[in-house]
Order: C-alpha cells, then structure tokens, then sequence
C-alpha cells in the first residue's frame, strides 16, 4: 500500500533553527508542541477522512515545493510532521522498525509539501 498526502495550505513555520539553537528550553518545548499540533491537523485535512495504517515497515519522502531553507534543513523542520504521522495513526512508530528509510525532495510550482509513504 503506498499513500500520498498533499498539504497546500502550509502554515508560517513558527521555529525556525536558530530559534531552536537561542531560546529557553520552555519556549522551545511549547512551539514544538504547536508545530506538532498543526502538523497533526494537516495531515488529517490531507486525508480527507481516509484512515490508513501502515503495519509493515515503511520509506517515506518529503517532498516541499516553495522551500525557503537549504534542503539540509528539511530533516528537523520534518521532525513534528512525523510525529504527527504517528499521532495520526497512520504510522505504529516513527522508529527504524517501522520507518526504514526517509528522504527529501524538492518540487516545482504552487507551495506545498507532499509525504510519500511506501510500504517496502
């Protein structure tokens, strides 16, 4: 089973590195929180009231259009959408028994972020 899910209504990211290199612990601990949150009810706009779960091992890619950040930067910023993956129910874990490989990707056109997942 592979599922796509195409956020185009992508909200102003709220933590951006050097705020997570520069602020107190609690303020940090909260805005990760609300990114995990908005990433959450994104991914559930996304599905349109589809819930897959996925059991087996899977490989998902992050694919952003209208990226403003080096693509290296991508693996943090993606942090909380794959938490929100997880509290989705859509993944079991987020760890390497379920979550064997994760890529990044850059697109063309209108913003958005597209996740792929693959079960492999």
């Amino acid at each position: 089973m592979d599922l796509t899910l195409v956020i185009k209504d992508l909200p102003d990211r709220q933590l951006s590195q050097n705020q997570r290199q520069h602020s107190h612990f609690m303020k940090l601990a909260t805005l990760k929180k609300e990114e995990r949150a908005r990433a959450y009810v994104l991914i559930l706009e996304a599905l349109q009231g589809e819930r897959p779960e996925f059991k087996s091992p899977t490989r998902i890619t992050f694919s952003v259009a209208g990226l403003r950040h080096d693509l290296d930067g991508l693996a943090g910023c993606f942090k909380p959408w794959m938490d929100a993956l997880v509290d989705a129910d859509i993944l079991i874990d987020d760890g390497p028994k379920y979550v064997r490989s994760v890529s990044y990707s850059i697109l063309d056109g209108e913003d958005r972020v597209e996740i792929l997942i693959e079960e492999v």
